[in-house]
Parts: C-alpha cells; structure tokens; sequence
C-alpha cells in the first residue's frame, strides 16, 4: 500500500487538533524547557507538567530547509529521535519521499505538514514547535498521561472536526473523519461514500459529503450497541499497541544506527590523523 503526505495528514488532522486542544489546557500562557539529555519537556504551569519530547527536525530560515533528526544520529539520545526514525520507516514502507528524505527545502507550512503526517504513523498526536535561536525551530512531538483525552462523545468531536475544517488543512474528508472516529474508539459506517455515522457514548452523528468535503452533519440515532461501542474502543488501543511496538522497534534501529555512525566518525578521525601524522614525517625527512 502506498500513500501521499496529504494521506498522513487527512489521517491525523482531527485527533491532532484535539491533542493540541488538551495542550493548551494543561499549557496555558506557561514557559517551557525542554533537556534532552533527560530526557524531558517541562512546562513551568502550576502544577508544573513534564511530557516526553521527541525531536523530528528542525526548520531553519537562514538555511533555508528542514532536516530530518535521524540525519545524523548521536547529538541526541536515541530515544528522543525514534519518532523521526519511526516516520522514516513508515515513509519507506508506504512511499511518502518527504519523510525519507534527510534535507527538504523549506516551502509555507512544510514543517507542520511533516509533523501532522508523522503523528499519523506514530500515534503521538501533541507538537510543540521551539524557537531554538537564530532563526531555528526545533519540532516536538510530546506525549505523557497528563495529556489523555477524555471518552470521546459526538458533541466533543463534532466541535473538534469544525475546528480543524477551518484550517483548510484536509483535503479527503472522508478519509480524515473515518481515521478520526476509528483512532478515537467512536464507531463509524458507511452508508454511501456520501453519507457517515459515527456513534459514541452520547449519541450518533450523521455526516454528508460531496467531492471529499463534509457538506452537512445532522443529530442521528445511534446504529450499533454499546458491545460494538466496545469493540471500536478495543480495536483504538490495539492500533495505539500497534504503534507503540512499531516504536519500540525504531528505538533498536536508532541504538543501531547510532552506534555505526560513531564508529564511522570514529574510523574517519583516525584515517585523518594518520594523514597529518603520515605528511608530517616526510616532511622531516
């Protein structure tokens, strides 16, 4: 199976700006710090709130491009670059260039975009972006208990879809809602490619669509029972283990990689010095 960078992003816009929402809640006008080394990203809100940071790359307007942090392992913990290298491995796995390529040259909105896209294949749905200085921004996916979303309900992600609508970011709505409710462990089907019901703890919505965008959403009778409710919720956190896996796996890929790279630095400082060292003696004989 193959996808396209908009695919990813259909895919996550929705449960992202929900995320993004929950952020801002526990975030609030608060200062941030961020120690790699730890590794965490501390908010300094009260109560203070640590999460997880994990580096993709960084936007700078000087160089006027996006690097990859899976570009040049070891200036980091392998932990804080494993959602990069996760994103990379999806990429190469569905065919998406822009998260395999090292070095992108900057375009409007690119750096989001590639965050949104990455949230698809890792399941980690928060971003912060930090100005790192000199015109450099470093993006973050972030993630802790401090940010789980509540059950979800058709009142809540109703609200949420026209938010996310208003940013114009999706394109197949189709795609973007059914990702949204399967990820969300709300139930949805499919009538027609026109016409959707997602059914949650509150109730049902019916969504209508023309040429891949929502065209209307009306109240609707809920069309499946709470066991079914459920199994939507079960195969939610069986994607979500799915991916924590797949993480886990991108973690020994970056251990690996890492360490080859070192040796490699390694190998290439001691070829250097036996150059000078080599070019010293003749010139003293």
């Amino acid at each position: 199976m193959t996808k396209t960078l908009q695919d990813l992003i259909d895919e996550s816009i929705f449960i992202s700006t929900e995320y993004q929402a929950r952020l801002a809640e526990i975030s609030g006008d608060s200062e941030w710090t961020v120690d790699f080394s730890a590794p965490s990203f501390t908010l300094d809100s009260d109560p203070s709130v640590s999460l997880d940071p994990y580096l993709l790359g960084t936007e700078s307007d000087q160089r006027g491009s996006w690097i990859w942090s899976w570009q040049e392992l070891g200036h980091f913990p392998d932990v804080v670059v494993t959602a990069a290298v996760q994103a990379r491995e999806a990429g190469e796995h569905l065919g998406v260039q822009e998260l395999t390529t090292d070095e992108l040259v900057l375009s409007e909105g690119l750096a989001r975009r590639l965050t949104l896209a990455s949230k698809a294949v890792t399941g980690v749905f928060a971003h912060y972006p930090a100005a790192a200085g000199g015109g450099v921004r470093a993006w973050l996916l972030v993630d802790g208990p401090q940010l789980e979303l509540p059950e979800p309900t058709v009142n809540r992600m109703g609200r949420i879809m026209a938010q996310a609508l208003q940013t114009n970011t999706a394109v197949h709505h189709q795609r973007a809602v059914d990702s949204y409710a399967r990820l969300r462990g709300a139930h949805i089907s499919w009538d027609t490619e026109a016409c959707a019901v997602i059914t949650a703890a509150d109730g049902a919505l019916r969504l209508w669509f023309d040429d891949h965008s929502i065209s209307g959403i009306e109240q609707a009778e809920p069309v499946v029972s709470k066991r079914e409710l459920a199994q939507a919720a079960k195969d939610a956190d069986k994607h979500r283990q799915a991916l924590r896996e797949e993480a886990r796996r991108s973690l020994a890929i970056a251990q690996r990689e890492s360490e080859q790279q070192r040796l490699s630095r390694e190998e290439a400082e001691a070829q250097r010095v036996a150059a000078t060292e080599a070019a010293l003696a003749s010139e003293d004989e």
